[in-house]
């Protein structure tokens, strides 16, 4: 797994971008519109905040399955909150998202085009569903 790692890094580093290893550092890189792929190492990132993304952007584990986004099961703090405006795409892939609480569970996707892939996401709870929601793998419709 280490080589795997260290493999993944190297690509990373050689599409020039940012690797990653702490919730500060994911915060930074996100608000950065100049980043457009943020590699993160393997760990747990313990997440005092939602994120949020509001513009293009891939986030991806170096290596599937090794990054855990953790909120910590916080009334009124869902995982990630998606919003790059109806021309905007982000991708989320290889990541766990997990121990979301609020309007939208793990992942709220306000607009844009959002893809998932490879990512497990599960422990969240909805308090209310707004329409384009994961709370676990399933996306939810929007009630009418």
């Amino acid at each position: 797994a280490a080589a795997l790692a260290a493999a993944a890094l190297a690509v990373a580093a050689a599409l020039g971008a940012p690797v990653v290893s702490t919730t500060a550092g994911l915060t930074s890189a996100l608000a950065n519109t100049a980043v457009g792929r943020i590699v993160l190492d393997p760990g747990t990132y313990l997440l005092t905040a939602q994120l949020s993304i509001t513009r293009s952007v891939i986030l991806e584990a170096a290596v599937a399955g090794s990054v855990v986004l953790n909120a910590g099961y916080v009334s009124g703090r869902r995982v990630l909150s998606i919003n790059p405006g109806s021309l905007g795409a982000v991708q989320l892939i290889g990541l766990n998202i997990t121990r979301g609480y609020d309007q939208g569970g793990g992942v709220h996707a306000g607009s844009g085009t959002v893809a998932i892939s490879s990512c497990n996401i599960y422990g969240n709870q909805v308090l209310l569903r707004l329409g384009r929601e994961v709370v676990s793998t399933s996306l939810l419709p929007r009630s009418r």
